[in-house]
């Protein structure tokens, strides 16, 4: 089975979600536990491409849009999770545990 390896940004970094991704055997960082709090989303993105890891968040709107520029510039990064607030950490573990995401 794959590792997943998350990065969680400052938006939505629950600790419950944080503890309950760790107890399933995921591999995940936030943006204080890595001493990056308050960096620039394109700088997050590029620090999470850096560390294998893929960019968990609830900011859509605003990586969204970093994704698409990344795509026109032909730059790539490790790929990113975004969720609306709203979504129970039970679903989110559902649908997590269905990727195939690998660290690297």
């Amino acid at each position: 089975m794959s590792q997943i390896c998350l990065y969680m940004d400052e938006d939505s970094t629950g600790r419950s979600l944080m503890l309950a991704l760790q107890n399933r055997g995921v591999d995940v960082i936030t943006t204080l536990s890595a001493n990056r709090l308050r960096y620039p989303d394109e700088e997050q993105l590029i620090w999470a491409r850096s560390q294998g890891r893929v960019l968990y968040s609830s900011n859509i709107r605003d990586f969204y849009s970093l994704h698409t520029a990344f795509l026109t510039q032909e730059q790539p990064h490790s790929g990113m999770i975004l969720v609306q607030q709203a979504m129970s950490i039970t679903e989110f573990l559902r649908v997590l545990t269905g990727c195939s995401l690998k660290c690297h």
